[in-house]
Formats: structure tokens, C-alpha cells, sequence
């Protein structure tokens, strides 16, 4: 499953947050894909590329709980960033967070918002 968020979404904390426990059981494996999609987001570029320069779960866990992540102006950074904004705009997702799976058909899911799994 992939899931776009915006780190300065509420929203994404929040599906973030209802995620841990299966997250952490092992039930269900997450790639979170950090795109700039709020205003705020596009002010603070460097801290949105931070998450991109180390995407490992306790970085974003810092983040999430702490506001804290290194920020990152890398053209790698940035690379990684344009890569997960049109790849977000391809899927026509129009906000987040997004959700991306398969479902047990094999059929690709898309869901927009927060979302039991």
C-alpha cells in the first residue's frame, strides 16, 4: 500500500496515527510518499524534501509526533519530490491522504481522505 501525504496535513497525521497498530503488528506494510500539496507545504519545501532525504519510518515518526526532520534542499530532494508530485497528479488523486492498493482481485484501489483499514 502506498499513501501520499502532505506533512503538514492533519489529516495524514491522523491516518498516520490509526495505521500504527496493524502497522506495527506486522499486518499491514506502508510506503508513505510525501508530496507538497498545501500551501504551507510549498512555503516549506526543504522540510517536506527532509522527509525524502531519510524516508525511514522513525523519521517520520519524528515528524508526526514531534514536527522535528532535517530539512533538505539536495537536488536529489528535490528530484525525489517532482518524481511524487506527478506521480500523485497522474493518479488523479485530488487530495490527501491517498490511498493506493490492490484489492484481493488484484484490482487497483484508490480511496482520498482518512480511511479505516
Amino acid at each position: 500500500m502506498y499513501i501520499f501525504i502532505d506533512p503538514y496535513c492533519r489529516f495524514c497525521h491522523q491516518q498516520w496515527a490509526m495505521l500504527r497498530a496493524k502497522i506495527n503488528t506486522g499486518q499491514l506494510r506502508v510506503r508513505w510518499v510525501p508530496v507538497a500539496v498545501l500551501s504551507v507545504s510549498q512555503r516549506r519545501l526543504s522540510t517536506v524534501m527532509g522527509l525524502l532525504n531519510d524516508p525511514s519510518p522513525e523519521n517520520l515518526n519524528s515528524w508526526i509526533r514531534k514536527q522535528q526532520v532535517q530539512p533538505d534542499d539536495s537536488e536529489a530532494a528535490k528530484l525525489a519530490l517532482a518524481r511524487n508530485t506527478v506521480l500523485f497528479q497522474a493518479l488523479r488523486v485530488r487530495s490527501v491522504p491517498a490511498l493506493i492498493y490492490k484489492n484481493q482481485a488484484g484490482e487497483l484501489v484508490k480511496k482520498a481522505g482518512v480511511t479505516a483499514l
